[in-house]
């Protein structure tokens, strides 16, 4: 199992079993100390309230954030990839899956930064999107892309649990430096261009070579959850201020009332019999 601000990595069954840690953001830190404090089924009770005022819908731009701050920061300095650096990466793939700038030379410099700056913008777009239905085509295109060449699952970013995967170290150096394979992925760039289709190509190609290791996939399958929710910050997106804040503030109270009856401020007889009905 792995670990840290960004993932949680394990089997299926302990990543399903994570609960993922509720981001009150900055403003609301003694509330976020208040319900930190409340016992697990006061706490589960919160967390019910807030899936059943957002629908059972994850906040999508926040994982998408997220996601994209685990690659800028990096667990090593050569693994940081900026979302700039990302946005060039994914440009190169554009003409594959259609956005209004499809159809530049790679090599013109001026037009690929001009796709650059335009997949970097729906990125930044999407962060701040609160659910699917919420994007445009050209952004959707975007973002399946995003998840194609990084390995991810598209629920991970829709969700924010669902499976991740790796290049295998068996094959990984082969993959890279294989000059036979990588003229014949070349000869086939419609099966070939993203990470993820090339990486399914390159096992057919050990298939056929006979050089499929058994037992050892080209892709190695995980499962990951994000460590933080965004979906109490989902009820009052930053975006429109303090005007639709009145699903917080009913999370606030029940946040506020539940640490006052447990540390014998209130009554809780009322509450019990909630509780009772809704745990």
């Amino acid at each position: 199992m792995y670990f840290d601000d960004f993932f949680m990595v394990g089997s299926e069954k302990e990543v399903k079993a994570y609960r993922r840690i509720l981001d009150f953001g900055d403003d609301k830190r003694e509330l976020n100390y208040k319900y930190n404090q409340l016992k697990v089924s006061y706490q589960e009770c919160v967390n019910h309230m807030i899936r059943i005022l957002n629908r059972n819908e994850d906040f999508l731009g926040y994982n998408l954030n997220c996601i994209i701050n685990a690659y800028k920061k990096g667990v090593d300095a050569d693994k940081k990839v900026p979302q700039l650096k990302m946005s060039r990466f994914l440009a190169f793939t554009a003409p594959y899956y259609g956005t209004e700038l499809s159809g530049y030379d790679e090599d013109d410099k001026v037009r690929m930064d001009q796709q650059t700056q335009y997949v970097n913008l729906m990125l930044q777009n999407a962060k701040k999107a609160l659910s699917l239905n919420k994007i445009t085509k050209n952004t959707m295109g975007v973002l399946k892309n995003f998840c194609s060449n990084f390995l991810l699952d598209f629920d991970l970013l829709k969700d924010g649990i669902g499976k991740i995967w790796d290049i295998n170290e068996v094959y990984f150096e082969d993959y890279i430096h294989n000059a036979e394979f990588q003229k014949i992925a070349c000869e086939n760039p419609d099966e070939t261009w993203n990470v993820r289709l090339r990486a399914e190509f390159y096992e057919n190609y050990l298939k056929k070579s006979g050089k499929l290791v058994p037992n050892q996939p080209v892709l190695i399958e995980r499962w990951a959850v994000l460590t933080y929710s965004g979906m109490y910050q989902k009820l009052n997106p930053p975006a429109k201020g303090n005007r639709h804040d009145e699903k917080q503030k009913a999370v606030d109270a029940l946040i506020e009332d539940l640490y006052d009856i447990q540390t014998g401020k209130a009554s809780s007889k009322i509450y019990a019999e909630l509780l009772h009905e809704i745990i």
